[in-house]
């Protein structure tokens, strides 16, 4: 930290870091910004260190590809590199995800101007004209990942979908711009804007709760899932146990996940709908 604050250089969390909801397991997403045009061999050397350092402690995989230009560009970029990178060729998932940074440590200077930046060239760089468009087809793009009907996190009523809708809210002032882990009260100001009804938040609450738990707790131990074929019906026992039988009616836990994943869809058409 101190090394890193002599040379300018601050390190912001992205993803579901940033949120403070990262499962076991998951990626590390950070980014790495630095003050100089171009960042010296110690800077970077740091950043592959702390990688490294990482990986060893078991802490989990730290991931910088969310960086403008993904792994072609350098580990530490700087600030203009950023801007320039946002206003002429970030797509609309991106600009989400830039929304959702937050600065962890490192240079404070460099970390507020950083986050000065994005609050003051985000929201118009979204919101432009046909943006709407842009967003469904990035997020159509991200639901062709989608490979099985196991999956929460791309496919269309997934993950993906809350994340977006907070995200938009977000650059649209409608909840704090600050990243927060209370999605309750984040869903519950959207309701009061009226852009999702009176059941919505508690819908979108439970469908981000058990998907975020079937993740958390095959990656604790140690479960490839979305499941190979051969091991559906273990995870049809595993889940319904873990969940407590609640799929009702005799359906089965994958039927369960498909009403979640149908209800989160039909929010967010919702949402995307009545806002601005």
């Amino acid at each position: 930290k101190n090394a890193s604050a002599a040379r300018g250089l601050a390190l912001f969390a992205a993803g579901s870091l940033a949120t403070r909801s990262a499962r076991f397991g998951s990626d590390l997403d950070l980014l790495a910004i630095g003050r100089d045009e171009l960042a010296a061999p110690a800077e970077t050397g740091m950043i592959r260190a702390l990688i490294e350092d990482a990986r060893e402690a078991g802490l989990g995989p730290i991931d910088m590809r969310l960086r403008g230009e993904g792994e072609s560009a350098p580990l530490v970029q700087t600030l203009a590199f950023v801007e320039s990178y946002l206003q002429t060729r970030a797509r609309p998932w991106e600009l989400l995800a830039y929304a959702k940074c937050r600065f962890v440590c490192g240079d404070a200077e460099t970390g507020a101007a950083l986050e000065g930046m994005l609050r003051g060239t985000l929201p118009a760089l979204f919101f432009r004209k046909g943006w709407k468009e842009r967003l469904l087809e990035s997020r159509a793009a991200l639901a062709s990942l989608s490979r099985s009907a196991w999956d929460v996190k791309h496919a269309a009523g997934g993950l993906y979908d809350i994340d977006f809708i907070l995200a938009a809210a977000r650059l649209a002032g409608v909840i704090d711009g600050a990243r927060s882990a209370d999605h309750a009260r984040e869903l519950e100001r959207l309701r009061e804007a009226g852009l999702i009804d009176g059941d919505d938040p508690a819908a979108l609450l439970e469908a981000f709760r058990a998907f975020w738990t079937i993740e958390h707790a095959a990656a604790l131990h140690g479960f490839l899932f979305p499941p190979l074929p051969e091991r559906e019906s273990f995870f049809e026992g595993y889940l319904g146990r873990l969940f407590g039988g609640r799929a009702g009616g005799g359906s089965s836990f994958l039927d369960r996940l498909d009403g979640e994943r149908r209800a989160v869809r039909g929010i967010f058409g919702r949402f995307f709908e009545r806002i601005a």
